[in-house]
């Protein structure tokens, strides 16, 4: 066992910021943009958004780097924010906005950013994928799905977004 290498408190801390009725349910994907397993990860969230349809939802992701210019066309700008690379300070505050995390973790060895999600009160939608069975836990604290299956993932966020008080429970 590993016990959680990170202070969680700011993340706790942060405190949800209320939105308008009416506004779409908030996605938030945190990660370097490297090529490999990251691109991956983001190849598969865009696919995965992609086949959300119509449902009434935004993402807003927060990281950068050298693959972002093949990798943010990728998405819909009408319904994705891009932050850039976000100082370690701000992020508690970028998950305060978010109602779900989601992070298709292709090869993630072991997923900070889970822990982060989850000390900020948010459910996640990950992939099965290495270490994140050892900090997310499958129907409890969120929903885990085959590594790079768009189609699962898709399925998985579908459902957290139509059930808020499921949300709220693995919150």
């Amino acid at each position: 066992d590993l016990a959680p290498f990170i202070d969680t408190a700011p993340f706790a801390a942060a405190a949800p910021r209320p939105r308008p009725p009416g506004t779409p349910p908030r996605l938030l994907a945190a990660g370097m943009m490297r090529r490999g397993n990251k691109e991956a990860c983001y190849r598969t969230l865009a696919d995965a958004a992609a086949l959300l349809g119509a449902r009434d939802w935004h993402l807003t992701i927060a990281g950068d780097g050298e693959a972002a210019p093949d990798i943010r066309p990728l998405f819909d700008p009408a319904r994705t924010t891009f932050l850039g690379a976000v100082d370690k300070a701000r992020m508690p505050g970028v998950y305060a906005d978010a109602d779900l995390f989601v992070w298709p973790a292709v090869n993630e060895p072991f997923g900070l950013v889970f822990i982060e999600a989850q000390a900020s009160g948010l459910a996640v939608v990950g992939g099965q994928s290495r270490g994140v069975p050892e900090v997310v836990a499958d129907g409890m604290t969120g929903l885990l799905v085959e590594a790079g299956d768009a189609v699962a993932f898709a399925d998985a966020v579908s459902a957290l977004l139509g059930d808020a008080p499921r949300r709220t429970r693995m919150a």
